[in-house]
Protein backbone atom coordinates (compact mmCIF):
# COMPACT_ATOMS: atom_id res chain seq x y z
CA UNK A 1 0.00 0.00 0.00
CA UNK A 2 1.43 3.36 -1.03
CA UNK A 3 1.34 6.19 1.47
CA UNK A 4 1.46 9.76 0.26
CA UNK A 5 3.81 12.10 2.06
CA UNK A 6 2.14 15.21 0.66
CA UNK A 7 -0.89 16.64 2.45
CA UNK A 8 -2.15 18.16 -0.81
CA UNK A 9 -2.24 14.69 -2.41
CA UNK A 10 -4.43 13.44 0.43
CA UNK A 11 -7.04 16.17 -0.09
CA UNK A 12 -7.09 16.51 -3.87
CA UNK A 13 -10.53 15.61 -5.23
CA UNK A 14 -12.37 16.83 -8.29
CA UNK A 15 -9.84 19.52 -9.17
CA UNK A 16 -9.75 20.97 -5.66
CA UNK A 17 -6.14 21.14 -4.60
CA UNK A 18 -6.54 22.60 -1.12
CA UNK A 19 -9.27 22.04 1.42
CA UNK A 20 -8.89 24.00 4.62
CA UNK A 21 -10.77 22.36 7.48
CA UNK A 22 -11.41 23.54 11.03
CA UNK A 23 -12.79 21.36 13.81
CA UNK A 24 -14.13 23.41 16.69
CA UNK A 25 -15.53 22.30 20.05
CA UNK A 26 -17.96 25.04 20.96
CA UNK A 27 -18.75 24.14 24.59
CA UNK A 28 -22.09 25.82 23.92
CA UNK A 29 -23.39 28.06 21.16
CA UNK A 30 -23.59 31.31 23.11
CA UNK A 31 -19.98 31.14 24.29
CA UNK A 32 -18.65 30.94 20.74
CA UNK A 33 -20.89 33.11 18.59
CA UNK A 34 -18.08 35.59 17.91
CA UNK A 35 -15.72 32.80 16.86
CA UNK A 36 -18.38 31.44 14.48
CA UNK A 37 -18.81 34.88 12.95
CA UNK A 38 -15.06 35.12 12.38
CA UNK A 39 -15.03 31.70 10.67
CA UNK A 40 -17.79 32.88 8.34
CA UNK A 41 -16.23 36.27 7.58
CA UNK A 42 -12.69 34.95 7.10
CA UNK A 43 -13.30 32.75 4.00
CA UNK A 44 -10.28 30.66 5.04
CA UNK A 45 -12.10 27.40 5.67
CA UNK A 46 -13.74 25.18 3.08
CA UNK A 47 -15.27 22.92 5.72
CA UNK A 48 -16.14 23.70 9.34
CA UNK A 49 -16.95 20.92 11.82
CA UNK A 50 -18.64 22.20 14.98
CA UNK A 51 -19.25 19.95 17.94
CA UNK A 52 -20.98 20.40 21.28
CA UNK A 53 -23.22 23.27 20.16
CA UNK A 54 -25.71 22.27 22.89
CA UNK A 55 -28.74 23.11 20.76
CA UNK A 56 -31.92 21.06 20.69
CA UNK A 57 -33.52 20.27 17.30
CA UNK A 58 -35.86 23.28 17.51
CA UNK A 59 -32.89 25.63 17.92
CA UNK A 60 -30.74 24.43 15.00
CA UNK A 61 -32.14 27.22 12.83
CA UNK A 62 -29.86 29.57 14.78
CA UNK A 63 -27.08 28.37 12.47
CA UNK A 64 -28.93 29.76 9.40
CA UNK A 65 -26.59 32.77 9.22
CA UNK A 66 -24.10 30.40 7.54
CA UNK A 67 -26.53 29.78 4.65
CA UNK A 68 -25.37 32.65 2.43
CA UNK A 69 -21.88 31.13 1.99
CA UNK A 70 -22.10 27.55 3.23
CA UNK A 71 -24.22 24.44 2.96
CA UNK A 72 -25.19 23.27 6.44
CA UNK A 73 -25.89 19.83 7.90
CA UNK A 74 -26.78 19.75 11.57
CA UNK A 75 -27.87 17.23 14.13
CA UNK A 76 -28.80 17.33 17.77
CA UNK A 77 -28.56 14.37 20.09
CA UNK A 78 -30.93 16.11 22.49
CA UNK A 79 -34.13 14.67 20.94
CA UNK A 80 -34.17 11.54 23.07
CA UNK A 81 -33.04 13.37 26.22
CA UNK A 82 -35.77 16.01 25.82
CA UNK A 83 -38.45 13.35 25.31
CA UNK A 84 -37.63 11.76 28.66
CA UNK A 85 -38.59 14.85 30.65
CA UNK A 86 -36.62 17.34 32.70
CA UNK A 87 -32.92 17.62 31.91
CA UNK A 88 -30.77 16.47 34.77
CA UNK A 89 -27.27 15.16 35.08
CA UNK A 90 -24.79 16.00 32.43
CA UNK A 91 -22.35 14.78 29.81
CA UNK A 92 -24.80 14.70 26.94
CA UNK A 93 -23.45 14.29 23.44
CA UNK A 94 -25.24 17.34 22.17
CA UNK A 95 -24.75 17.84 18.51
CA UNK A 96 -22.59 18.17 15.47
CA UNK A 97 -22.76 20.70 12.68
CA UNK A 98 -20.92 20.52 9.36
CA UNK A 99 -20.76 23.49 7.01
CA UNK A 100 -18.94 23.77 3.69
CA UNK A 101 -18.56 26.44 1.04
CA UNK A 102 -21.08 26.57 -1.83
Amino acid sequence: MAVSSSASDCFTTGGISDIDIVIFNMHGFNQCILQLQSFKDDDTYSVIFLQEHWKNPDQLSEFNYFNDKYEVISNSAMTHVLQTGILRGGSFVVGVLVVWLH
